[in-house]
């Protein structure tokens, strides 16, 4: 585990997280830091995509790779996560989250539009107040580490040319092809 860490922040390698990385490694604090949230117990957002719930995304960082070439209201159906802003709540796993979510400490490139995104039929815990951010990059040490919630669907990875741009950036990113 250590030798995770210092790949990244002694040795200034970079890791992409992808998808449910934040259900991972709940007694593991320092793998919360490098993914930069864990899954709290909040509802997912169409959490199978059965219901293939619209989310409007909103690009809050234009100058990163993964994101310079999003559009304006990039629009999609995918499963969708909240995150722990406290630790001790029990995640999925029922085991306690030993790293909380603070937008404060990472470079947050996409989140939910609530002023465009329809919450009619979701979850409670999903309302036009809240601050849904889904992708983010963050520099930790010397290194750097990339995740996004998005990607759950498989044609995207397939065929949509947006979201294979996305990825695209994204990896350059991480392996410090691309500032």
């Amino acid at each position: 585990k250590q030798a995770l860490v210092d790949f990244v922040k002694k040795d200034g390698k970079g890791m992409l997280f992808l998808h449910q990385s934040y259900v991972t490694n709940y007694g593991w604090k320092e793998w919360g830091e490098l993914l930069g949230a864990y899954m709290g117990n909040g509802q997912l957002f169409d959490g199978t995509n059965t219901a293939k719930r619209k989310a409007v995304m909103k690009v809050e960082n234009r100058k990163h790779p993964a994101s310079r070439a999003l559009p304006e209201h990039w629009t999609l159906d995918d499963e969708f996560y909240q995150y722990a802003k406290t630790t001790g709540v029990l995640g999925p796993t029922k085991l306690p989250v030993p790293f909380a979510f603070d937008r404060t400490k990472v470079n947050v490139l996409v989140s939910f539009d609530t002023e465009r995104t329809d919450f009619t039929g979701a979850p409670k815990e999903w309302n036009k107040d809240g601050d849904y951010p889904q992708v983010w990059s963050q520099k930790l040490g010397k290194g750097r580490t990339f995740y996004s919630a998005i990607g759950h669907r498989e044609d995207l990875w397939r065929s949509d040319p947006v979201f294979r741009q996305f990825m695209t950036g994204a990896v350059r990113w991480v392996l410090g092809l691309e500032k």
